[in-house]
């Protein structure tokens, strides 16, 4: 090799503690230059952090505070290669352990063949003397990437949680011009019994789902088949049945056991006899003309609670005579609603209750969510405040009518949400030298070094008040962008990975401003909420939305033009 090239060496892993402590005591003795070794924990809980930790205190841990995946463990030491400006990353799945010259003969080939973006070691079956796993092919369990081809093919996705994440990846590669090989002369042994997804209780399930996912995706034929080679299990046709929902991601089999603790805790039981009890009083209530108690489960985030709001004047329509409460996160939101008889009272023995936390897969939540109420009508959400509070807002933040007074939001829940702090400051500097007086909201985290710094100094109902005197609201996706439109402020939403269409009804007085990116759709996966947890190398969605895109939006609702904006969905020239 003309020079000694950058290398990481990692691997992820999840409840294997004697088999990553066996896996990196090889990489130990790897025969080559000294470098870099990752762990990343997907939030074991078999004491494989601590164990790593005493033993080999000069390895590096990456902890995830969940388990996102194998794709997103890879994805992981992918983010840490770039970051160390690495020109190869060599993966390797904890249940293997690597002989000591397989890395340098990998790394030879790639060195003497510069389209060649990644390749495997011959992977024997260290339980089975003679048997090649994975039929001599490229896999993503032990394999050497050239990082070149990583930033231009992007990370793995991350959908597919575990199996099918590897085979996507390299059919990306192969797509984008560049080759795979197997080499037979680096050799690792491989223990099936020390890996996760092998003898898994939910193996099937992932096989089918994702394999039929990766099939329809690329246009390959044999979905039927490949399902009937899975067998008919209850997890193999659950797989089927999310794979024709489109269910993505990790799958929750405990979900439902979750979402039954999730009532009880509120003091709502919820079981079978329950509800057969529920409905006999509610059948009978109505017969007998008698008010009706009905409560409505949300207890979910703002947006999401303020989303659903609607309902409680739907049902207070449907049933006039009906004692509405209401069990939620943000009691705040309710104040003053003329429809909430009580909020968060437990221990009433209810004769409907309404689980309004709850969505469709790729439906607009408008559209299911009075399904799941029951009800035929609806309307705009609505916080109802009292003209005392918004008196005291005006004299607290000296505002008038005769001031134009903005509001922003720079920060966002998920990450991926978050438009750049220089294009914050850019747009907040030309309110201002509008003589805009600007407001800077938000819960928690970084204000911005210009307008009036409100971040973390109001409380729920303050911000309401004040956004209620505003002449326009500007913020990502998020909460405060839901509270603004439910007390009339004109707004402008910056959407990246969510089609706001989802969650809000379009009106004269929103705006909402994004760029047609392939990926877009990716908002309902819970990764998304942490750092640098996009699929792609240089996420596009947000960035791509420029200030002059956003000034145009804003002059826009601030000059009184009402007609939809259609243009404003169009990407930058």
């Amino acid at each position: 090799m003309s020079s000694s090239p950058r290398i990481i060496v990692g691997t992820h892993v999840w409840n294997q503690k004697e088999a990553v402590l066996n896996c990196l005591a090889s990489l130990m003795a790897l025969d080559d230059s000294p470098r870099q070794i990752i762990v990343v924990d997907n939030a074991s809980t078999d004491g494989a952090f601590e164990a790593i930790q005493s033993r080999y205190p000069a390895v590096q841990i990456v902890t995830h505070p969940q388990n996102l995946g194998s794709a997103e463990g890879v994805n992981a030491l992918i983010r840490h290669a770039i970051q160390e400006r690495s020109d190869y990353l060599f993966v390797v799945d904890p249940a293997g352990t690597v002989e000591p010259e397989a890395l340098r003969k990998l790394i030879r080939l790639l060195e003497e063949n510069p389209r060649l973006g990644a390749v495997s070691p011959s992977v024997q079956d260290a339980e089975k003397p003679g048997r090649v796993c994975f039929d001599e092919n490229v896999t993503g369990r032990f394999c050497l990437l050239r990082m070149e081809a990583v930033k231009h093919v992007g990370f793995f996705d991350p959908y597919y949680f575990v199996h099918f994440e590897d085979e996507d990846w390299f059919l990306r590669l192969q797509n984008a011009g560049y080759s795979t090989q197997v080499a037979p002369q680096a050799k690792v042994r491989f223990r099936p019994s020390q890996a996760v997804g092998f003898e898994a209780t939910d193996f099937r399930y992932y096989r089918t789902r994702n394999g039929l996912t990766f099939l329809k995706k690329y246009g390959q034929r044999g979905a039927f088949s490949f399902f009937l080679e899975q067998g008919f299990s209850k997890l193999s046709l659950l797989g089927l049945w999310d794979f024709l929902r489109q269910k993505r991601g990790r799958r929750n089999f405990e979900r439902r056991e979750e979402q039954k603790s999730s009532l009880q805790e509120t003091g709502m039981k919820n079981n079978l006899l329950v509800r057969i009890a529920r409905s006999v009083r509610f059948h009978l209530k109505q017969a007998l003309g008698r008010p009706l108690s009905i409560r409505v489960y949300v207890n979910w985030n703002i947006g999401d609670e303020l989303i659903a709001s609607p309902a409680y004047l739907a049902l207070k329509e449907k049933y006039p005579k009906a004692v509405l409460s209401a069990h939620v996160r943000y009691p705040e939101l309710l104040k003053g609603n003329p429809y909430v008889d009580f909020i968060n009272t437990n221990g009433e023995r209810e004769d409907l209750l309404i689980d309004l936390h709850r969505e469709i897969r790729n439906e607009p939540r408008m559209r299911c969510v009075p399904r799941f109420a029951g009800v035929s009508t609806w309307s705009e959400p609505r916080v109802y405040l009292a003209e005392e509070e918004k008196r005291a807002a005006r004299k607290k933040w000296g505002v008038d009518d005769k001031m134009l007074a903005v509001a922003v939001c720079p920060e966002s829940q998920w990450f991926s949400r978050r438009w750049e702090r220089e294009k914050w400051i850019e747009l907040v500097d030309y309110f201002l030298n509008h003589s805009a007086r600007v407001f800077v909201l938000g819960k928690e985290g970084e204000s911005l070094p210009r307008g009036i710094d409100l971040v973390g100094k109001t409380s729920l109902r303050e911000a309401a008040a004040l956004l209620s005197q505003c002449r326009l609201f500007v913020s990502s996706d998020s909460g405060p962008l839901h509270l603004a439109l439910a007390v009339g402020t004109p707004s402008v939403g910056l959407f990246g990975p969510l089609n706001p269409d989802f969650l809000m009804a379009r009106r004269s007085s929103f705006i909402p401003v994004w760029s047609e990116v392939e990926c877009r759709g990716c908002w309902s996966d819970a990764r998304m909420k942490y750092r640098d947890h996009c699929p792609k190398i240089v996420p596009d969605c947000m960035t791509s939305i420029s200030v002059p895109r956003v000034i145009q939006a804003c002059e826009t609702l601030l000059s009184g033009v009402t007609q939809k904006i259609s243009a404003s969905t169009r990407q930058d020239p």
